[in-house]
């Protein structure tokens, strides 16, 4: 069921639906105007960057395709009679009005490339002083990795003394509780 009852424009503005019927002579009724047509222009192929939008490709594919369209009709190899009877059949690109989608999505955020520093700077200079800086803490990291991991492996060597160790008391222990066993008491 369409709405003969447009929004006015102090009613779009508090976002509501005007309740007054249009016969109300306060309220003007606008007269429908004819969809404009735009004039066919050619329009070179847009080369499409990848990893673009597939819709926004599509878009692209659609214009090309109907400017190629329009083109061909329009070329002088195939001339139009008057009475043709076909020349006066509209295309199928203007059978069909472009419907935009009314719904709003949120826009998403363009994800950082792999080999995009953020927060890097663009002059040279200062990103050489940060790469020497980040040098010197890398190499700096790399010298207390390394005192890491020799002082894991002597822990390593301490624990498998200390387990051998312990081993040998739990064995001692062992004995004595198996003669206090043998000797009845």
């Amino acid at each position: 069921m369409p709405n003969d009852n447009p929004a006015c424009a102090e009613c779009k503005a508090k976002k509501k639906r005007q309740h007054v019927s249009p016969s109300d002579p306060a309220v003007p009724t606008p007269a429908p105007t004819p969809a404009p047509t735009p004039a066919p222009t050619p329009s070179p192929a847009v080369p499409v960057a990848p990893g673009a939008a597939t819709r926004g490709r599509r878009r692209a594919t659609e214009a090309a395709e109907a400017a190629e369209a329009k083109h061909k009709e329009m070329s002088p190899l195939a001339p139009a009679d008057s009475g043709d009877e076909l020349s006066s059949v509209p295309s199928e690109t203007e059978q069909k009005p472009v419907k935009k989608s009314t719904k709003r999505s949120r826009r998403t955020k363009p994800a950082t490339s792999q080999n995009e520093i953020p927060d890097f700077p663009a002059d040279s200079l200062q990103a050489a002083a940060t790469m020497s800086v980040n040098l010197v803490w890398a190499r700096e990291l790399e010298t207390n990795l390394e005192v890491l991991q020799g002082n894991i492996q002597t822990l390593n060597e301490a624990h498998r003394a200390t387990m051998a160790s312990a081993q040998n008391i739990l064995r001692t222990v062992d004995g004595w509780i198996q003669t206090w066993a043998a000797t009845g008491r």
